[in-house]
């Protein structure tokens, strides 16, 4: 198995639906995508966002901010704080999407081509909502270009 250099959770929401999912950067550069969560957005979310991101040892969470700016990242550090977690606590960081969303998919869509994202059959089985697709791109965008 190849070595894994980061985890991250990416969480996004659009409208009333919520998605986190997690991207793996394995020693070769690849990027495996995978646990799609989907549902409701609702008060929670910042919890099980957090839920994922230690279930998985992840090193940053990637939060959506263009709809809450820096309020629904400290929802989510606040989250992280209130429950006692195992291991270290990830880096938390606001995204903002520059270009639509049509564009950052088509991004993710040529690396996938390309080879250098994977994406599970999970992720493909749970559709493609726009609240998935964004937190697909941001965290792909993000291990890809560190």
């Amino acid at each position: 198995m190849k070595m894994i250099s980061h985890i991250a959770v990416a969480a996004s929401w659009y409208e009333d639906q919520s998605a986190t999912v997690v991207a793996r950067l394995d020693s070769d550069g690849i990027c495996h995508v995978d646990r799609p969560v989907t549902g409701p957005f609702s008060v929670e979310w910042p919890e099980d966002v957090c839920t994922v991101a230690n279930e998985v040892g992840a090193h940053r969470v990637l939060v959506s901010s263009n709809d809450g700016g820096p309020l629904m990242v400290e929802a989510v550090r606040l989250a992280w704080k209130s429950a006692e977690r195992k291991g270290p606590r990830p880096v938390f960081r606001p995204t903002w999407a520059l270009t639509g969303l049509a564009n950052r998919a088509e991004t993710v869509t040529r690396w996938v081509a390309d080879g250098r994202v994977v994406l599970s059959e999970d992720l493909l089985a749970s559709g493609a909502s726009p609240a998935g697709v964004s937190a697909t791109a941001d965290v792909v965008t993000s291990l890809l270009a560190a």
